[in-house]
């Protein structure tokens, strides 16, 4: 059968008695929990079943491995996701913080308004890790299948921490207190990270 919704189609194969079997079309969450073997005609040493769960991210990396049992080959999808992430926040934080009136100015020339938004843009880009991470928790446990952790975090990150704190520190500090809010309390879920990852049944 082949497996559409794809910009390029792929051929999977399972057995005759697999329910897969009754569908007249597939999506990739279909396939989690089934036993498959995915072939590439164009590349034998390549599975396209692989090649477009990469093209759609970390997600589907790692409900397929969970699904199939694969604790080793998911725990490599996690963490280097997680690397990855990290590395890009970092990169992102050395940038903006060399040349943010440089960058502005590309947007604004006035002196007045480059001034404020380098401070601004300088807070702000400190929390590019943990913001990353504050994703990164809520996709990860989607692809563990805890969509209702994955909502609580969600909700929790804005309805609980970062609304609040933006109205305290704006009464606290002013101005910038709302700029650093994000940082202080935006992503409280990032906590929920740990580089030796449990076993998805265990994250509940």
């Amino acid at each position: 059968m082949e497996q559409v919704h794809l910009t390029k189609r792929i051929g999977v194969m399972f057995a005759a008695a697999c329910p897969l079997g009754a569908r007249e079309s597939l999506h990739l969450e279909d396939l989690k929990g089934y036993p498959l073997i995915s072939l590439n005609t164009e590349n034998r040493s390549q599975s396209q079943l692989m090649e477009a769960l990469r093209a759609n991210g970390m997600v589907p990396l790692v409900a397929y491995n969970c699904a199939a049992g694969n604790q080793k080959r998911m725990d490599q999808v996690v963490r280097l996701s997680l690397l990855t992430g990290l590395v890009v926040g970092a990169g992102s934080i050395l940038l903006y913080e060399a040349f943010a009136p440089w960058i502005i100015r590309v947007f604004i020339s006035d002196a007045r308004t480059v001034s404020l938004a380098t401070s601004f843009i300088r807070i702000r880009i400190l929390g590019t890790p943990l913001m990353f991470l504050s994703f990164f928790t809520v996709y990860l446990f989607q692809g563990f299948g805890k969509g209702g952790i994955s909502l609580v975090l969600a909700i929790a990150r804005w309805a609980v921490f970062n609304i609040p704190m933006i109205f305290l520190l704006n009464h606290l500090v002013g101005m910038y207190g709302i700029i650093w809010s994000p940082i202080v309390g935006g992503h409280p879920d990032s906590a929920g990270v740990h580089l030796r990852l449990p076993h998805p049944e265990t994250a509940a």
